[in-house]
């Protein structure tokens, strides 16, 4: 009887699978890879999201696919521009999140960061930034002798000598500003005019909300500050120097320090930045070649960098932020349960003494 219970069983299955639906498995072609994805408002409180892909047909003019969605739940967009595409989005290849201004600036970022950063599918050096208007709008490319809008960004956010801010502006550096009790996140802010993709300005943010922006030459200043051993160059205000037309400097080497008095009722801090940089696109009446002449041309550099410093740290006290990470001078000696709000209180009293010094490291062929 066991026999034959088993012979049927055995029967029964073989015979069945032919009954079972198959699926073919899926080929490369057959995904649509997401690179950028993108967040504006929505109606109702949602999210819009407009996510770009490459496209493989090869007979098509655009380079790039691009789809939107309204969501709660940034997976929902997989299933819902599934249903509008022919191909099976999947976010292993993502490598930039865009955000509008106005998300940014009124939803803010926190939630989609952590639940991107969260995704084990996706790389937590995924690059941020921040878009001026429509992240659609932006997003749509139509000059076919350039490089998909995809590849271009991700290119543009890399990485580069003269924008060392960029290891700042990925999904793990964000998370960890966001969370860090003596830091705020920075991000590019990027603009499209007559087709042209640049990051104009930095953004800052108080939380995870965009509250301001900064120019990038700035941003190397904050950089600088930071302890960063390298910064990008920067161009000083000729107005401020007499007989100046214009100079451009790109620094070699920055070393900083910084110390408190230990008091956070009476906060004081002294910073001390030393700067070795080359001399470039200079104009002026200065005769390189003569020491004196040199050093007076260091000297009004330094003085015109004390200058564009304090103004910069009276701006963000004023915003109560902290990219520097200035904080952390007051919290290695503070006795108590320490907090960013404690600490953005103490930053609007805080009494800087700045001293700048720089020299010269080469002219190249400059006069």
């Amino acid at each position: 009887m066991k026999k034959c219970i088993c012979l049927f069983l055995i029967l029964f299955i073989t015979t069945s699978n032919g009954c079972v639906r198959r699926f073919e498995q899926a080929h490369l072609e057959d995904f649509g890879l997401v690179e950028v994805i993108g967040y504006d408002m929505g109606k109702e409180g949602k999210s819009k999201v407009i996510i770009t892909y490459p496209k493989t047909d090869s007979d098509t003019e655009a380079k790039t696919q691009i789809y939107s969605t309204e969501i709660d739940v940034t997976r929902e967009a997989l299933i819902d521009i599934s249903k509008k595409s022919d191909k099976s989005i999947h976010f292993g290849q993502l490598r930039v999140v865009l955000f509008s201004e106005d998300f940014a600036r009124q939803i803010g970022l926190e939630h989609i960061v952590k639940e991107i950063y969260q995704d084990p599918v996706i790389a937590n050096n995924v690059f941020i930034a921040i878009v001026k208007g429509n992240i659609e709008d932006f997003l749509i490319d139509n000059d076919p002798e350039k490089p998909s809008i995809s590849t271009f960004l991700k290119d543009l956010l890399k990485p580069r000598q003269e924008t060392y801010f960029n290891p700042y502006s990925t999904i793990h550096y964000f998370i960890y500003n966001l969370t860090n009790e003596i830091s705020d996140p920075m991000a590019p802010f990027l603009v499209k005019e007559n087709e042209e993709v640049e990051i104009k300005e930095i953004a800052i943010f108080k939380g995870d909300k965009m509250i301001d922006t900064v120019a990038p030459w700035e941003s190397n200043l904050i950089f600088g500050l930071a302890k960063r051993k390298r910064i990008a160059a920067i161009k000083i205000n000729p107005e401020e120097i007499d007989g100046l037309e214009s100079i451009l400097l790109e620094f070699v080497q920055s070393k900083v320090k910084i110390k408190s008095n230990k008091n956070i009722q009476d906060p004081k801090v002294n910073i001390k930045l030393n700067l070795r940089g080359q001399l470039y696109g200079y104009t002026g009446n200065m005769h390189l070649e003569n020491p004196d002449e040199k050093q007076a041309l260091q000297d009004e550099i330094a003085k015109n960098l004390e200058i564009n410093i304090y103004s910069l740290l009276e701006r963000l006290q004023k915003l109560q932020v902290d990219p520097i990470q200035l904080g952390e001078v007051f919290r290695m000696h503070y006795r108590g349960d320490w907090s960013k709000e404690l600490w953005n209180e103490a930053l609007a009293k805080v009494e800087f003494n700045i001293k700048v010094n720089f020299e010269i490291t080469t002219s190249g062929t400059l006069r």
